[in-house]
Formats: C-alpha cells, sequence, structure tokens
C-alpha cells in the first residue's frame, strides 16, 4: 500500500458558512482521487518548535508548541 499525506488548512472568510472548508477538503479528496488515492482521515499532528537564545539573550523566543492538520490519503 501507498500512502500520501498532505497538509490541509481551509481558507474561510469572515462570514462564511462552514461548508467552504468542506467544499476545499472535497476539492483535495478528488484531486487526489485522480490519482488513485482514496482519502483516509483528517488528523491534527503537534510538535514542539524549539526556542531560540538570541544573541546574548536578545530577541530570545521561548519554545511553543505548533499543530497542522495533514489530510491522509491511501493507494
Amino acid at each position: 500500500m501507498q500512502y500520501r499525506v498532505l497538509p490541509f488548512t481551509a481558507n474561510v472568510a469572515s462570514g462564511s458558512s462552514s461548508s467552504t472548508a468542506a467544499a476545499q477538503l472535497e476539492a483535495l479528496c478528488q484531486e487526489q482521487a485522480r490519482d488513485g488515492f482514496e482519502f483516509q482521515t483528517l488528523e491534527t499532528i503537534e510538535t514542539h518548535v524549539a526556542g531560540t537564545g538570541g544573541c546574548f539573550g536578545l530577541g530570545a523566543k521561548p519554545p511553543f508548541t505548533s499543530a497542522v492538520s495533514v489530510a491522509v490519503f491511501r493507494k
């Protein structure tokens, strides 16, 4: 089996409905289906981003956690 994992972030304007996000995911699924991939799931991956010490402490940034949504496809 072959898998494809792609980042997915819906671009929804203020005042738009959730159907806008659903339509964007549907378009991604149809695009991948043309390559023979079947949609499996939408998952969230959390990552830890290390902070930086800066130069002599100037401009230092603390570590933080970031989350990204990914769409998983299988062929």
